[in-house]
């Protein structure tokens, strides 16, 4: 779901480059919702399923007790 950048380095994203990647969205893979919050795109869940392996690994690094938005 959604979630603000303060939110994606809580849970261990590169503090410098986090920004910088959802901004740029070089591969149309983000979209912003507000200002600070981004929410994958369909394109992106799409090429997320490429990478399934990967995926699973970080989310299961992710805190049960993160509030999405």
């Amino acid at each position: 779901g959604p979630l603000s950048t303060k939110q994606l380095r809580a849970v261990g994203t590169n503090e410098d480059k986090t920004q910088v990647i959802l901004y740029d969205n070089h591969y149309k893979w983000f979209q912003r919702i507000s200002r600070g919050v981004y929410d994958i795109t369909e394109q992106g869940r799409i090429e997320l399923g490429n990478y399934n392996d990967l995926v699973n690994y970080y989310m299961g690094l992710l805190p049960e007790n993160i509030e999405y938005l």
